[in-house]
Order: structure tokens, then C-alpha cells, then sequence
């Protein structure tokens, strides 16, 4: 997921011109052959369509909500991570008195 970084309409564009392309090519020629061909059987009743038109916005809003659900959790044990770190470091410098314990232990425990 990139959150940093912004982009233009037409790098998205560029990016899905394959797919764009694709689709368009899977809207007209249904709506051609129905129009033109005189191909009737492809007509689809209003309640399907509703009904699995429903029920895909239902599917794409709980993925959703999923989704950010996990990143929430995720930036909550990152800030953990990040509060227990700094207590280590402010107990490591406080309750030694040694310089050199002190930084032997806060060389010893850090990441990297």
C-alpha cells in the first residue's frame, strides 16, 4: 500500500490501459451482438443483476473494513513496540550506574 506518494490520473491510466482495454472490449460486444445481432438470450432480468450487484457491495464493504481493521491493529503493536522500546532504554540508562553497563546493554538489545 503506498500512503506517501500521490499520482496522476494519467500514470493510472498507463498502468491499467490492459485492462481498460479488456473491459471495454467485454461491454461492447455483448451490447452489440444484443443490439445489432439480434441476440436476445443475452439479456440478463433486472433481479439478478440487483441481487449480485448487492451482494458484491456487501462483499467489497466487509473486505474493506477487514482490511483497515488489520492496519489499525498493525500501527497499535508497532506503538507498542515502540513504547516498550523506550522504556528499556529509559530503565537500562536510569538503574545503572556504570556507563559502560549502560551502553553495553542498550548496544547489546537494540535492533540491527
Amino acid at each position: 500500500m503506498q500512503t506517501g506518494k500521490s499520482y496522476k490520473l494519467f500514470e493510472f491510466l498507463d498502468w491499467t490501459r490492459r485492462d481498460i482495454y479488456v473491459l471495454i472490449v467485454l461491454g461492447v460486444v455483448p451490447a452489440v451482438a444484443y443490439q445489432a445481432g439480434n441476440m436476445k438470450w443475452l439479456g440478463i432480468p433486472w433481479t439478478v443483476v440487483a441481487l449480485l450487484g448487492t451482494a458484491t457491495a456487501f462483499i467489497v464493504g466487509f473486505k474493506n473494513v477487514q482490511s483497515y481493521n488489520r492496519t489499525w491493529e498493525a500501527r497499535h503493536i508497532w506503538g507498542d513496540i515502540i513504547s516498550s522500546s523506550r522504556a528499556w532504554g529509559a530503565i537500562s540508562r536510569d538503574y545503572l550506574d556504570d556507563a559502560t553497563n549502560q551502553r553495553s546493554l542498550s548496544i547489546a538489545t537494540s535492533p540491527g
